[in-house]
């Protein structure tokens, strides 16, 4: 249920027709949430905290019981007025039960 505008990011060189799809999410609002799947399972993390600007930011998530946040950091490229959306590239920060992988990912926002 993402309204809004949504990020879907990728891991750096791996086609979204791969199913490797990290994660998205609705925006910059307090009530904005986010998906990502670890070890099968889809897990729902709600943002915490958010500093952007039209250059990119950083932006914290976390599920309900804080077993995993995402900090997701991200330079913003090329616009695309056509499609109102945005090329974004940057890392994910995903930590799930004590153990944190930082991955390179590529995507962008769309609104």
């Amino acid at each position: 249920d993402i309204q809004g505008c949504a990020t879907i990011l990728n891991r750096v060189g791996v086609a979204p027709s791969a199913g490797e799809i990290f994660y998205a999410n609705g925006g910059d609002e307090t009530d904005s949430h986010g998906f990502l799947r670890i070890d099968g399972a889809l897990i729902r993390v709600a943002l915490a905290n958010a500093q952007t600007s039209e250059k990119g930011g950083t932006r914290a998530f976390s599920d309900a019981t804080h077993a995993t946040t995402v900090v997701e950091t991200l330079t913003t490229g090329q616009s695309h007025e056509e499609s109102d959306s945005v090329d974004q590239s940057g890392t994910l920060a995903i930590t799930h039960n004590g153990a944190t992988r930082t991955f390179n990912v590529e995507g962008g926002t769309a609104c």
